[in-house]
Parts: C-alpha cells; structure tokens; sequence
C-alpha cells in the first residue's frame, strides 16, 4: 500500500512539473549510482553531476554536463571526470524528457602505489522525470569503450539511477 501511495505522489508530482518543463538556462545538480558490467565483472559507481541547458532547434534543448565518478573494488580506488554534451526534447507532455549524449573522460586507478590512467568514451541514453518545481529523478543506459593504452581495451555496460534538483529562470 505505501507503494502505491509513493507511486501516485510521484506521478501527481510529475504532472505538475510537466506544465513548466526543462528551459534553456536551467542547471541540474545531482547525485547518481549505476551499475557496470565489464565481462563477468559487476560493480557500483557512485557520481556527481552539473548540467545546463542550452537552446537548440525546434523544442530539442542541448545539454552539457561534467560528471565526478569514484568506486572502490577490492583494493582498487578509481576516479572518472567526464564531459556529456547532448540533446533532449520533452515528451508527450508528462514531464519526461529523453536525451542522448556522448561522453569523453579520464580514469585515474591507484592500486597501492601503483597508479594508471585510461580513457573512456561512449554515451548515455535516458530520460529525465520531471518532479514538482525543482525535482528531477534520471535513468540511463550507458556505455563505454575504454582505451587502456597498452593491457587491452573493454567496453563497459551499465544502468544509471539519478537524483537531481534543478536551478534556473522561473
């Protein structure tokens, strides 16, 4: 039963933002975990964001946005910076936005004193939800090839869950 309260909250809550919608000039800060498969290999990342809005043409909006990623694997520290510039244009009405966008970035890994960089570049796709006036709850497919420099490159797959506040014109 609290589900279901829950669930008609966000919805109702998601109908009301639908009428103001994503604008150019809005920034979106927030926080983020996704989960990454790398061959058998499965882990969670936690990442901070901010993004801004830009206008484009038609309804689509730009976007461009810098993400801080760190994980820990065993004895493995890991931290990701990467830039996302992409497209979103909302859809139907009802306070979801879908975009597409393309990522580049540096991964540095420390293992005790050993430390190496590698560069991972790919995209996300996701929709945003819009929630009340300044909520927005986000989720992503993301891929990524990651160019090792020597040891052999991968792809990364995974699913990101996002809470965000927005900021910007009213």
């Amino acid at each position: 039963m609290r589900a279901l309260t829950l669930a008609l909250a966000i919805l109702a809550m998601a109908e009301a933002a639908a009428a103001e919608g994503l604008r150019e000039g809005d920034t979106e800060l927030g926080m983020s975990l996704s989960t990454l498969s790398i061959g058998t290999e499965n882990r969670v990342d936690l990442a901070l964001r901010v993004g801004r809005f830009f206008p484009a043409p038609g309804k689509f909006l730009s976007l461009a946005e810098a993400e801080l990623g760190y994980a820990h694997l065993v004895e493995l520290d890991r931290l990701d910076a990467s830039l996302l510039v992409g497209i979103s244009r909302p859809w139907r009405d009802d306070g979801l936005h879908p975009y597409l966008a393309g990522s580049v970035g540096v991964r540095q890994e420390w293992l005790g004193s050993f430390q190496r960089a590698r560069y991972p570049i790919g995209f996300d796709l996701g929709v945003r939800l819009l929630l009340g006036e300044r909520g927005i709850i986000r989720g992503a497919y993301r891929y990524r090839h990651v160019f090792d420099g020597g040891a052999g490159d991968w792809n990364e797959n995974g699913l990101e869950l996002g809470i965000g506040l927005r900021f910007g014109p009213r």
